[in-house]
């Protein structure tokens, strides 16, 4: 499911179309305001990717255009979310910080491209 909806509602197995563009452009827009629990805004904020975690210890990771990734590791914290799964989504979010590869630098006032930072 985590690369059908990476791969914009098509089945890379089948090639099949079996989400439409509305339903994974909702679908992802959910899992990314509050598929964590309460540990949402954080995870948006430190991770920026669409994701969605599930009491026995699975998070669902989609990273748009290039996969899906499903990882499971029990035990849970408090909010429901696997400890070992979530630190391996901060560790992939710290590499590509909400799929972006410039940088803001508020003291120059515009975006630094990828090849002069």
């Amino acid at each position: 499911m985590a690369a059908t909806l990476a791969n914009g509602g098509v089945c890379p197995i089948t090639g099949e179309c079996v989400l439409s563009p509305e339903v994974v452009r909702n679908t992802l827009s959910v899992m990314a305001s509050c598929g964590m629990y309460n540990s949402s805004g954080w995870f948006a904020f430190e991770v920026g990717l669409p994701a969605k975690s599930g009491v026995s210890g699975g998070i669902l990771l989609v990273v748009p255009n290039v996969m899906g990734i499903m990882c499971w590791s029990p035990p849970v914290d408090n909010s429901g979310n696997s400890v070992r799964g979530m630190k391996f989504c901060t560790v992939r979010g710290k590499n590509n910080h909400h799929s972006t590869a410039f940088q803001f630098d508020p003291q120059l006032d515009f975006i630094i491209p990828p090849s002069i930072s």
